[in-house]
């Protein structure tokens, strides 16, 4: 099992003893690969290899293995652009035995699969992170775009009180009458809830795949945040089609005018509360979205910081108001503020990724390096 830039996982020592399950062994190689710059605890030794989900600290901040993850390959010799400047580098940094070893290791996986039918053409093909960095981007607009039509054309949100001109607060009358006169705009609404909510559901499968090699976990967090968020988002909408269909109904609902006014806004304010409750999880995975982007190292960190407030601000804005707290008034302020996630549409669709813009900053080689049966510091 090699590593992404060739060095032999299965001769580990932290990955032998991982299989091994040893506490003793843990102990072992932490006080055999500190030294006075780095210092290792049992905690940090358990690895399952470059591809498994737990990984040694010197693992963690590898460059190559990220940079496998975002192009879609296995190790980096299955690269388009292998062999590049920053794996060069990182073999020159090993010492000499064990660059020679990892050369050779990627060279001979770098032939095998430039020659096996149809290879040729998918690795002259463009490369799938860009392509799927953009893909996230346009989605993440639909998203914004009918987000925000469903708003201004559906019912009132208490989150964000002032957004629908066909709402008019305390008056169902009115509101009704407005709905009747603009119909269409109400369905299309309805519509666009939909379609966001789908948008959002492929968004996040989308920057799983963009992103999960990352932290895995903080990535299935994310998708099972926005898991939670879209039926919440389609059961919602039934609370308008409800609306839609007591207005319609008239003297045939056995109901009086007074009461199916009453029923109609009781309606449209679930479908409103509802929108609170589904907000929490609109923030709730931007946060693992927001330590992603952050953690990446090929995205800038400070979208990193700025989504993860955008999250934590809708979080607090929907919890003000379930919890009625003195600042609940504000909330609609406090969703508004936060400008990371345009910024990071904007990133996504302009600039795509650049996985060569910047190395992982915490990227050190200081650390334990393996190839074949040897296992040594790289110096």
């Amino acid at each position: 099992m090699l590593g992404a830039c060739g060095i032999d996982c299965k001769a580990c020592k932290a990955y032998l003893a991982t299989k091994e399950q040893s506490q003793d062994k843990y102990r072992e190689i932490a006080e055999l690969w500190s030294s006075p710059g780095e210092t290792y605890k049992p905690e940090d030794i358990p690895c399952d290899g470059c591809s498994g989900e737990r990984l040694h600290e010197f693992c963690k901040r590898c460059y190559p293995r990220r940079c496998a993850k975002i192009h879609g390959v296995e190790v980096c010799g299955e690269c388009p652009s292998y062999p590049c400047s920053e794996l060069e580098s990182l073999w020159r940094s090993f010492s000499k035995e064990c660059g020679y070893a990892a050369r050779a290791n990627m060279g001979e996986r770098a032939r095998s699969f430039k020659h096996r039918d149809g290879i040729v053409a998918a690795i002259r093909s463009p490369r799938p992170s860009a392509r799927i960095a953009r893909i996230a981007g346009l989605l993440y607009l639909v998203n914004a775009i009918t987000s925000s039509i469903g708003f201004k054309y559906g019912t009132q949100a208490l989150i964000t009180p002032g957004s629908s001109v066909l709402m008019v607060p305390g008056d169902p009358g009115a509101t009704i009458a407005k709905i009747l006169a603009s119909e269409s705009l109400f369905r299309l609404g309805m519509v666009c809830e939909l379609v966001s909510g789908i948008a959002l559901l492929l968004l996040a499968i989308a920057l799983y795949n963009l992103l999960s090699g990352v932290n895995k976990t903080q990535a299935r967090l994310m998708v099972a945040f926005v898991l939670v968020s879209v039926p919440i988002t389609f059961l919602n909408v039934l609370n308008e089609l409800s609306a839609l269909g007591l207005i319609h109904s008239g003297a045939s609902s056995g109901f009086s005018q007074s009461q199916l006014d009453s029923l109609v806004m009781l309606s449209l304010d679930l479908h409103s509360q509802g929108l609170v409750v589904d907000a929490i999880f609109w923030g709730l995975w931007l946060v693992p979205f927001g330590f992603l982007i952050h953690k990446s190292g090929f995205i800038p960190r400070i979208l990193g910081i700025l989504v993860g407030i955008n999250g934590i601000t809708w979080i607090l804005g929907s919890l003000s108001i379930l919890l009625s707290l003195p600042f609940a008034r504000l909330a609609p302020t406090i969703v508004v503020i936060p400008f990371g996630e345009p910024l990071m549409i904007a990133w996504l669709l302009l600039k795509g990724v650049s996985v060569k813009q910047k190395a992982h900053q915490g990227h050190r080689t200081s650390g334990p390096v393996r190839v074949g049966k040897t296992i040594e510091n790289s110096t």
